[in-house]
């Protein structure tokens, strides 16, 4: 309550003293006039008769209701007065609050985007903490491949998938090859490559769980870095890794996903050209704007 609403109250008791003072004044002057009148002018003493006093009752009284109707009003019209600037300071302060609500409801509100700007940071920083740690995982795994003493790294990927190509009589150049056919010739070449390469499709898989599970708005732009280090060797291993009905069905429905195959060409291992149908197109667009809106650029906005 505001310094104009506390002084109302002394105000009121004042004015109601004075109103109440006013008329017992009128009333003593009534008295007193018609005493020195009687006494006075008339010259007769104070009677002992009731119908004097009787009479003069009607005369007190008649002098006394207006000047009590007029302290009433009086009375009537300040507290009216009071009342409307007690309203009208109520109002104020009801005024004040809410622009002070609102204000706070602003702060509030900014606090709340900059703490969400703040977590998503964290967030991308722990993500991006543990896809880049994927990441020198598996480039360090395929630094440590061996094919033969002049083969390492992504050389002896390369002297694997020709030898996956050229096996069974190179039965994968045919054009007649089909997705289950490749998945058995992979499926009789790789026991004597298990040991090393379950190792990596089973890092490269669990990199492309991570960037799903985590359900990210850029994680196409992710995917992308992942595909870029592939080698033609690599990415023809992981192509015949996943077709068929004996495939990884969850990486082949991945890399369809994010088109992580997309960059392979058949042609390049003499195989048909035809054998990209045998993973779907990208089914996410590539548009790095989620990446591009960095915490520092919201802040700005």
């Amino acid at each position: 309550m505001s310094k104009d609403l506390e002084a109302t109250k002394p105000q009121l008791s004042v004015g109601i003293v004075k109103v109440f003072a006013a008329a017992l004044i009128a009333a003593g002057m009534a008295a007193l006039a018609y005493m020195f009148y009687f006494s006075l002018y008339v010259g007769r003493r104070i009677s002992t008769e009731p119908d004097a006093w009787g009479q003069f009752g009607d005369y007190f009284g008649g002098v006394m209701n207006p000047i009590i109707a007029l302290a009433a009003l009086g009375l009537l019209a300040v507290g009216v007065r009071i009342q409307n600037d007690t309203l009208r300071e109520a109002k104020k302060q009801l005024n004040l609050q809410r622009v002070e609500l609102e204000q706070t409801r602003a702060v509030l509100s900014k606090q709340s985007e900059q703490l969400q700007v703040q977590a998503e940071a964290a967030q991308r920083e722990v993500f991006e903490a543990t896809f880049f740690r994927l990441m020198e995982a598996l480039r360090r795994l395929t630094e440590s491949f061996e094919a033969t003493s002049r083969s390492r790294g992504i050389g002896a990927m390369f002297e694997w998938a020709v030898q996956l190509r050229d096996h069974a009589h190179g039965q994968l150049r045919s054009r007649q090859m089909a997705p289950d056919g490749a998945a058995s010739v992979l499926a009789s070449w790789y026991p004597t490559h298990r040991p090393k390469l379950s190792s990596y499709f089973a890092l490269v898989l669990m990199t492309l769980e991570f960037i799903e599970r985590n359900n990210r708005s850029d994680a196409i732009f992710y995917t992308d870095i992942l595909r870029a280090t592939f080698s033609p060797g690599e990415l023809f291993l992981l192509f015949h890794y996943g077709v068929g009905e004996r495939g990884n069905q969850r990486f082949k429905a991945l890399a369809e996903k994010y088109g992580l195959l997309e960059a392979f060409d058949p042609e390049d291992f003499d195989l048909p050209g035809e054998r990209r149908l045998w993973y779907s197109a990208r089914q996410v667009s590539r548009d790095y704007t989620a990446k591009l809106a960095t915490p520092s650029a919201a802040e700005e906005e």
